[in-house]
Parts: C-alpha cells; sequence; structure tokens
C-alpha cells in the first residue's frame, strides 16, 4: 500500500508539468537499463553486471531523398561492487542518433550503500561528458535567411555535466528510485559568427518503480509491473511495463508509452546460467511507420571470487 502510494504521487507530480514530449532515448526494455539513467543504482548489485542494448526505431524510414534517417540507439552499460568503498561503481556510453544529429554520452560514477529499513538505498552521482554533432549541410531549408542554414557546416561539441541518484531495493519485492541528469545544464559553443544558438544538455528527472507478485499456488511464475517517468519539466513521458517470468528463466512481457500512444512493444527473454537475452518489437500504432521498431538486449552478471589462502599446520605425530 505504501508502494502503491508513492507511485501514485510521482505520477501526479510529474503530471502536472503536463506536455507530451521528450528528447531523451527510450527503451522497450527500461526494466534493465536503470543503471544508465540512475548513478544510486550502481550499489544495488553484489555482482558484476554488464548490459547491453541495440534499438532500431521506425525500421526501414527514410526522407524524400530515400536517406536512412530513422533514430537508432546504442546503450552499453556496467556496474561493479567495491566493498571498500562501501558502494559501487558504474560506467555507461550512449550513442543516440536521429537523422542529421548525433550523440554520444560517456558516463562514470559512484554510488554509496545504506543498509536501510529492510532493504538497500543507493545514494549515487556520475559525471557525464556528452558530445553532440549536428549536420546542417544536410538540411534543405524551404526558404532562406536562417543565420544557421545559410552558412551550413557540420558541427561537433563536447559538454561536461553531472547527474544525482537514489535508488532503493527491496530483494524481491520492490525498488524506487529518483535521478536528476545534467543538473547545471551546460551549453556549448554557437554554431557559428552569425548566431547566438548553441548546444545544451538538458536537465531530466527520473523517477522509476516496481513491484514483485508471486503466485501462491504456481511458485515458478512471478509477475514484475513496473513504471518509468522521465520529465525535463518542458515534455513528460511515462512508459508502463509489465513481464511474466517463468522457473526464472523465461519472460514475455509488455511496454506502453502512455503519452506518445505511438507503439505497444511486446517484450521476450530468456536467461541462461547468467547471461540474460531479451528482444522487444513495438507494434506500429500510427502512420509514422508501418514496420515498427526492434530491440535487442543482453545481459551478464558474474561474482570476482579470490581465493583466500590455506593456512597450513603442522602435526606433532609427523614431526
Amino acid at each position: 500500500m505504501q508502494l502503491n502510494k508513492a507511485l501514485i504521487i510521482l505520477v501526479f507530480i510529474v503530471l502536472t508539468t503536463g506536455l507530451y514530449a521528450q528528447q531523451a532515448p527510450m527503451f522497450s526494455q527500461n526494466m534493465f537499463t536503470y543503471t544508465s539513467i540512475n548513478p544510486g543504482s550502481y550499489a544495488i548489485n553484489d555482482a558484476i553486471c554488464a548490459t547491453g542494448i541495440m534499438r532500431q526505431q521506425w525500421a526501414g524510414f527514410q526522407d524524400q531523398d530515400g536517406i536512412n534517417v530513422a533514430p537508432q540507439t546504442f546503450l552499453v552499460s556496467a556496474s561493479a561492487p567495491l566493498e571498500f568503498l562501501k558502494g559501487g561503481i558504474g560506467v555507461n556510453i550512449v550513442k543516440d542518433k536521429l537523422g542529421f544529429f548525433s550523440d554520444v554520452t560517456a558516463s562514470v560514477g559512484y554510488a554509496y550503500k545504506l543498509n536501510f529499513w529492510q532493504g538497500v538505498l543507493g545514494v549515487g552521482a556520475s559525471i557525464n561528458m556528452l558530445n553532440r554533432k549536428i549536420d546542417f549541410t544536410k538540411f534543405k531549408p524551404t526558404q532562406g535567411g536562417d543565420p544557421i542554414l545559410d552558412n551550413a557546416i557540420e558541427t561537433s561539441d563536447l559538454m561536461m555535466d553531472f547527474s544525482l541518484g537514489l535508488f532503493y531495493n527491496v530483494p524481491n519485492q520492490y525498488y524506487v528510485g529518483i535521478s536528476i541528469a545534467n543538473l547545471t545544464e551546460s551549453k556549448g559553443n554557437t554554431f557559428n559568427a552569425n548566431t547566438t544558438a548553441a548546444t545544451q544538455t538538458d536537465r531530466i528527472v527520473y523517477l522509476v518503480g516496481g513491484y514483485e507478485f508471486l503466485f501462491p499456488r504456481n511458485p515458478l511464475l512471478k509477475f514484475n509491473p513496473s513504471i518509468l517517468i522521465k520529465s525535463d519539466f518542458a515534455s513528460t513521458q511515462i512508459s508502463l511495463s509489465g513481464l511474466l517470468t517463468y522457473n526464472n528463466k523465461f519472460w514475455g512481457g509488455v511496454t506502453y508509452n502512455v503519452q506518445t500512444a505511438d507503439a505497444f512493444a511486446i517484450l521476450l527473454g530468456l536467461r541462461f546460467n547468467d547471461l540474460k537475452i531479451g528482444y522487444a518489437y513495438d507494434l506500429p500504432l500510427s502512420s509514422i511507420n508501418s514496420k515498427g521498431s526492434h530491440e535487442i538486449m543482453l545481459s551478464y552478471c558474474f561474482n570476482l571470487s579470490i581465493k583466500k589462502k590455506k593456512d597450513s599446520y603442522r602435526n606433532t605425530r609427523f614431526l
């Protein structure tokens, strides 16, 4: 009940910002990507975990010249516990390509681990480096007079920013998290001498939550609903997901983006020992593209156990 009340309050707060767009990358399998958006989650896992996701949105989408401008997103994320630092570290690399825009973000951070109430609380921070490229030479304006497009060049800028996050996890029960990315909204250089326009990072708030329901009559089944809310206070997006897992090896589920309402994703996956493989297909619900979107996920976790040197003793019987 307390978790349900908290999620309702979080949804209400974010919805009061009330617009319907979002610039940050969006994954249908977002329940596996929390280390990329919340540095507090670095302290949650007791194992070294790495996750990779490749997303091809609107497969085959082209402009009027036949150039592929469909959005593509690649994510590599890893976290590891560090007992001597009483927490964990994390590293993330994200490449997001949309038409003639391309962002590459690399981040590294640390989270402090606290045993709190019934679970574990991670308090984390990260440093983010964003390289943003825009190829203005490929834009075709319908009319002249734009100071940027009239002097079209390919620009590239490097910016640094910071993120903070809290992530609370009660194993096999529920989790909640809140994080803020790009706190300072740092600005880059102007595009050219004829304009004051420049690139800028976007401050984004992430709210996440999930719960685990067990089936008393069938202990091999469990159901995990989750929610992800993203907002830059000018636009808000809510993603609702649900996974049904069998024997902790096979899962299937759905993801639906409430605000955009342009896709309904079907999720499938399997676990083989410490390796997870997931696939998502977005069924198109709009006329933008009839081929939908594809997403592939790989995740691997392992423990490093250092064997202690065995102590040896002499037995007086053999002296």
